[in-house]
């Protein structure tokens, strides 16, 4: 059954009003990690006024639906189809991760996605980690269907909060700006754990309070310990949070990069 006028027009509204809220929301998440209040409230007032563009691109679209077909939605809701068939292709190989002990893996994404996937479907396989995460567990791992019951987890955060467990385990707070803190965890779980995993993300988060050299210094010395230990390292970092310059340099410390 084909879509009348006004139901297209609907339907790319909803796009439109979703990018645009999306693309606010982002640029508000970024000033606010930076001194610069004015900016910072001046982005919170156009998300206010948000619905005045939205209702302007309706009227634009009344007057003129040219550019709205039905073939246009169904040929992108083809290729959104064809991404997702691509992604579960990718998923699907990545299974065969090797594993091996002593070994650093890293994962250039947008968010810990695939390699939390991997990660998780080891600890399935009876392997301990102890995972660094820059959000709650519950966030990051709510959706998978595994036990962490034996797993450890340190929360990177400035705030304090209410003490929080995921599957019966606490996690811990370790503020960004404690590297010292965040490897003396990172090494005592090493030496507790026969040929475990260690998940670690945030770097760039990190890097928001550290110096590069302090980083890629804390990232050295985990990828040893790592190596001495017989455990694995797995990192997720996103390729656009970093310079190049930097991203080069972490990958260096890893053996394979996904």
């Amino acid at each position: 059954m084909g879509m009348d006028e006004e139901e297209k027009i609907e339907l790319y509204i909803k796009g439109y009003k979703q990018g645009l809220k999306d693309a606010w929301s982002d640029i508000e998440s970024t000033v606010s990690k930076y001194e610069g209040w004015e900016l910072k409230s001046r982005v919170e007032s156009r998300i206010g006024t948000l619905y005045q563009d939205v209702e302007s691109k309706r009227e634009d679209l009344k007057e003129d639906p040219s550019p709205l077909t039905i073939e246009e939605v169904e040929g992108e809701k083809e290729r959104e189809e064809g991404e997702e068939e691509g992604e579960r292709e990718e998923k699907s190989a990545l299974k065969d991760f090797p594993w091996k002990p002593g070994d650093a893996y890293l994962f250039i994404e947008e968010k810990p996605h695939d390699s939390l996937e991997n990660t998780v479907d080891i600890v399935d396989k009876g392997v301990l980690a102890l995972f660094v995460l820059r959000r709650s567990p519950k966030k990051d791992l709510g959706r998978f269907d595994a036990s962490f019951e034996d797993c450890k987890f340190i929360m990177l955060s400035r705030q304090e909060g209410k003490s929080e467990t995921f599957d019966g385990v606490e996690v811990k707070r370790n503020s960004p700006e404690d590297l010292p803190g965040l490897s003396d965890i990172i090494g005592r779980f090493l030496k507790s754990k026969e040929k475990p995993v260690v998940f670690l993300s945030g770097l760039s988060f990190l890097m928001d309070y550290n110096p590069e050299g302090k980083v890629l210094q804390l990232l050295h010395w985990v990828k040893d310990k790592v190596t001495n230990n017989e455990a694995c390292l797995v990192t997720s970092l996103p390729a656009n949070a970093v310079e190049e310059k930097f991203l080069e340099k972490v990958k260096g410390e890893f053996d394979r990069v996904y």
